[in-house]
């Protein structure tokens, strides 16, 4: 457990209006962001129902996640079923960072980290986070990922994911439309995107 990244998965039901702020900001930015990935990938496009809002991950020293694909739900027919699948729904992973990648010990000041590079497995990829970059890559097994172990510092991120699918009661999955509830969509974690076809188009 303690070489596994911290989770703030709640961050969505504080109340804080700068905080509030602060999280719509980076929500509205990768929503932006996501036509930009569509017009790459229209196909995509069809596969994207609703968003699960994101949440921070903390990388401290000696911390790394092992290769891995974010539709994993961990299934092994007969041993185990998982009650929550959420992650099944997963199409586009988005990840913004929100602190630097520097190379040496040397170049560490308290506000950046070292290690603790992106690796795509399969594509033999290397990314070296930056602050404010954003990464959206596919949730399934062709974009199988591990981050590094962080050698120094501290490594900041928030993850989310664009998704698809009727929810699900049974395996606790909830979509909250934002039309029909707007009160509730400002904190619920997944949303439907309603607009998304109109604001395709428009892009």
């Amino acid at each position: 457990i303690n070489l596994m990244p911290k989770r703030a998965s709640a961050t969505h039901q504080r109340k804080d209006p700068e905080v509030m702020e602060f999280l719509k900001f980076m929500e509205d930015s990768k929503d932006k962001y996501l036509l930009k990935y569509l017009e790459l990938f229209p196909l995509a496009f069809k596969c994207i129902w609703w968003k699960v809002k994101g949440h921070f991950l903390k990388y401290v020293k000696g911390v790394y996640l092992g290769t891995h694909s974010d539709v994993s739900a961990d299934y092994i027919y007969g041993v185990w079923e998982p009650n929550e699948q959420l992650a099944l729904r997963s199409m586009v992973t988005n990840l913004l960072y929100l602190n630097d990648h520097v190379d040496t010990e040397e170049e560490l000041n308290g506000k950046n980290f070292t290690g603790g590079e992106h690796y795509f497995n399969y594509l033999d990829i290397t990314y070296k986070p930056k602050k404010g970059d954003l990464l959206m890559f596919p949730s399934n097994y062709m974009g199988a990922h591990e981050v590094k172990m962080v050698s120094g510092g501290v490594r900041y991120s928030y993850l989310g994911w664009y998704s698809q699918g009727t929810p699900n009661p049974v395996v606790n999955e909830s979509v909250t439309d934002p039309i029909k509830d707007p009160i509730n969509a400002v904190h619920d974690t997944n949303i439907y995107m309603p607009t998304l076809a109109n604001d395709f188009r428009d892009y």
